[in-house]
């Protein structure tokens, strides 16, 4: 009697313990689960959400643009667009004439007086400027310098056209290629953050065209890295117009 009581004994922990330990694996295979649920999810978190925001504009813009009937000289007949060789490649790609485009190449912030002189004779509604790649080097990667020369340039658009809505582009991000050609050409993010708070303070809009053109696709660059092919022309003619509501 004694011995069947001891193996019944023997039984019920054996079951028990094979409970807890089943029990305990369940319990660690869900927590291993729920583990690497939350670690994907922070992987998802911590994805760069810029990157996200500029393909969706990009895919919008895309598709406005196919959307679009009305040609780009049309849109843009009470606008100018001043500025250095980024701008300028809308007349070497024949996209708009120069009654719009008053670019050149080599311009910066603080030599755009000619342009801005040339915009008065044709008064118009929307100026949009295109500077700052030059502006790098020709200021030593020196922003607050920059933009104490900006503000000069605004003030004298101002002045000489107050009726006339003013929107800034940022510097276009480069690749590899175009960042190794100068020091200070890294310092392109640094310029924009600066651009951004100017035009805050001034009431000025500002069109971010990162959305638009990633450094990492070689491919819609020219060989120095710096400027764009003719593909991102007409989609950021498409994304300036729709800023400014023409």
């Amino acid at each position: 009697m004694k011995n069947l009581v001891k193996k019944g004994i023997s039984v019920s922990l054996i079951l028990c313990c094979g409970y807890f330990a089943i029990t305990n694996l369940t319990q660690n295979h869900t927590s291993q689960k729920v583990s690497d649920g939350l670690h994907k999810l922070q992987q998802l978190e911590n994805k760069d959400i810029k990157d996200v925001q500029r393909k969706i504009s990009l895919a919008t813009t895309k598709m406005n643009q196919n959307n679009s009937q009305v040609p780009f000289s049309q849109r843009y007949q009470s606008s100018v667009i001043i500025g250095d060789s980024i701008a300028e490649a809308l007349l070497d790609y024949r996209v708009l004439d120069r009654t719009i485009v008053l670019a050149s190449r080599g311009t910066r912030c603080d030599s755009l007086d000619d342009q801005i002189q040339s915009a008065t004779y044709l008064s118009p509604q929307n100026i949009f400027i295109c500077v700052g790649m030059n502006d790098l080097v020709f200021n030593r990667g020196d922003s607050d310098l920059f933009i104490s020369k900006y503000k000069h340039t605004i003030a004298h658009i101002r002045e000489v056209l107050p009726d006339a809505n003013i929107f800034i582009n940022s510097i276009l991000p480069m690749t590899s290629v175009g960042y190794q050609e100068t020091k200070y050409n890294h310092l392109d993010c640094v310029f924009n953050k600066a651009i951004i708070a100017m035009c805050e303070e001034m009431n000025i809009t500002y069109i971010d065209n990162d959305m638009l053109i990633d450094g990492e696709d070689v491919d819609a660059y020219e060989s120095d890295g710096i400027h764009p092919k003719y593909g991102f022309y007409p989609m950021w003619l498409d994304y300036m117009a729709s800023q400014a509501g023409i």
